[in-house]
């Protein structure tokens, strides 16, 4: 067994005839979970390590963005393995340099184990489009989940963890809720990191049916079951729910359009009688609270629906960050991950509406 921190470093790649360039790998802990960068100096090139597998000696990592991966062993200062991509593959190997990245983050908020609640990978099954969901179950240890969320991601493929500039702002909302009696269940969406399909040929049709089995799962298990029980879903009730949605959309989208997902949020939320939480920061410049605020109050009165909150942070951008200006450059920048407030205000809301809803 190696010592995590004999794989943490820097590492120069030697040896690489096809390519006459200095190729440096940087590799760290974010959490409990190696990440890292592959630099080229001479071409001010720095590209994301995104998928870190390590199995003593065994180490494979993949660059997606560039679609190439390296596998190979560890012995002593030195990794040799193979560099991989769609045209060649080139026999390569790392000598250790340095003890310590400048490319090293700090994400004091990334969660680290053990932790005091119930994790485990678990599979969603979307037999519809014959593919595999691979994603993480959170849930309370020594008590009753008081309510189970499925998160859903927004726009552009996404891991379970929302990872971006070494940033998992979905672990961080998991990890608070499943301490705060929340069971929790997020996943990569289809086509990404573990799981099977095509990102880019999947629909607003599809992502809706690829949640729905992730509420079916939670459905289905001993510790959140009493969730849908308690309301009276039944198989049958279930069926019925998940045809209402779709034929919801039916009528929200041309069907000429569908693929060009031009949504009415407007005509969906003028309908919606759900508890509905809408939070901005007031430095979100991809949403800004100023455009969307009135309209979606407006639209949630036209409903008469009872049970929505709609408020805007200060000085929070759309990742839910402390900033100043909202620019995409603090992203990197901040060390924070998620607002505490902003976690707070949901784990809050969440509690009130469960108690409520379920009479508790």
């Amino acid at each position: 067994m190696f010592a995590t921190e004999s794989l943490i470093g820097v590492w120069n790649a030697t040896n690489i005839q096809t390519f006459p360039l200095i190729l440096l790998a940087h590799i760290f802990l974010n959490g409990n979970d190696y990440a890292g960068y592959i630099e080229v100096p001479e071409r001010n090139l720095k590209i994301r390590i995104d998928i870190f597998n390590v199995n003593d000696p065994l180490i494979d990592f993949n660059m997606t963005s560039i679609k190439t991966s390296f596998e190979g062993h560890l012995n002593g200062l030195m990794i040799q393995g193979i560099w991989k991509n769609a045209s060649m593959e080139i026999p390569i190997q790392f000598k250790k340099v340095k003890n310590h990245s400048k490319y090293e983050v700090k994400r004091p908020q990334t969660p680290k184990r053990p932790f005091s609640y119930i994790e485990e990978e678990i599979e969603l099954k979307n037999l519809k489009a014959n593919i595999s969901l691979s994603g993480t179950f959170t849930c309370p240890k020594n008590q009753k989940p008081i309510a189970s969320v499925v998160l859903c991601h927004g726009s552009g493929g996404h891991d379970r963890d929302v990872t971006m500039f070494d940033h998992k702002p979905f672990m961080v909302l998991a990890d608070y809720l499943s301490n705060n009696g929340i069971a929790v269940l997020r996943f990569d969406e289809r086509g990404i990191r573990k799981s099977s399909g095509n990102f880019s040929a999947a629909d607003i049709y599809d992502f809706v049916d690829d949640v729905l089995e992730g509420i079916r799962y939670l459905k289905d298990r001993k510790e959140t079951n009493r969730l849908f029980n308690s309301s009276g879903q039944t198989e049958q009730n279930w069926k019925t729910v998940k045809k209402k949605i779709l034929a919801d959309l039916d009528s929200l989208f041309s069907p000429m359009l569908r693929s060009a997902l031009k949504l009415q949020p407007g005509k969906i939320l003028s309908r919606t009688k759900i508890p509905v939480l809408g939070i901005w920061g007031s430095n979100d410049l991809e949403v800004p609270p100023s455009v969307n605020f009135k309209p979606m109050k407006k639209a949630l009165e036209l409903a008469r629906n009872k049970n929505f909150k709609l408020l805007v942070i200060d000085q929070l951008n759309h990742g839910m960050q402390k900033s100043q200006t909202g620019q995409l450059s603090e992203y990197e920048r901040s060390e924070e991950t998620i607002s505490p407030f902003f976690l707070e205000i949901v784990r809050k809301w969440i509690h009130e509406m469960s108690l409520k809803l379920n009479n508790i």
